[in-house]
């Protein structure tokens, strides 16, 4: 039996090895081991660590000398930069109302505000932002006022729903924000974060 369990110990000791270098990249995406045959979609989506905001809207990855900027399906073959204007608003609001543990990211390639890593909030197009909300309160908005919130058939059942940038107020906009923040945000900090 000891020869068994003594024969499964370089084994256990590579994977490991291998473990230890596939989180390797978590780190340093740029490291990722799949990073050449990623599609533009799938390198909007790896994670950024500790960027600053303004940096990261201007994130390039390099492949091979050339710059990409990983534009998704999302957005038809717009280059992101036409996401970056409606998107400074988003963030402008964001920072405005002293959400805490708030950080720019990507979600589905394209630019995302996230609470501890989680995404409460992203660009689906230039005109729509994607915000999480609760069914309930969902429907209700729904309802209430179409001209500002819609939803596609994508996002039907789903505990989340689109605004429209371009009709909603600055006012409106934030309380989005911070309903959709305290959807994704953990209990205590959303609970230490004042009404």
């Amino acid at each position: 039996m000891l020869k068994i369990f003594s024969l499964l110990k370089p084994t256990r000791s590579l994977t490991d090895t291998r473990q230890d270098a596939s989180l390797s990249w978590a780190r340093d995406p740029l490291q990722h081991p799949d990073l050449e045959r990623m599609d533009g979609r799938e390198l909007g989506d790896l994670p950024f660590p500790g960027l600053a905001l303004a940096a990261d809207r201007q994130l390039r990855l390099r492949l091979g000398g050339q710059a990409m900027s990983h534009p998704p399906a999302a957005h038809n073959g717009r280059p992101s930069e036409d996401l970056d204007g409606p998107f400074a608003r988003v963030v402008t609001l964001a920072e405005a109302s002293g959400l805490p543990e708030v950080s720019l990211g990507t979600s589905y390639g394209t630019p995302a505000l996230l609470v501890k890593g989680k995404s409460f909030a992203r660009m689906k197009d230039a005109d729509t932002l994607v915000v999480m909300c609760a069914l309930e309160e969902k429907e209700m908005l729904l309802e209430l006022d179409p001209s500002l919130f819609f939803e596609t058939d994508h996002y039907k059942g789903w505990p989340a729903m689109l605004v429209r940038l371009g009709a909603i107020d600055d006012a409106s906009l934030t309380q989005r924000l911070i309903a959709a923040w305290r959807e994704k945000a953990p209990r205590k900090l959303s609970a230490d974060f004042p009404a």
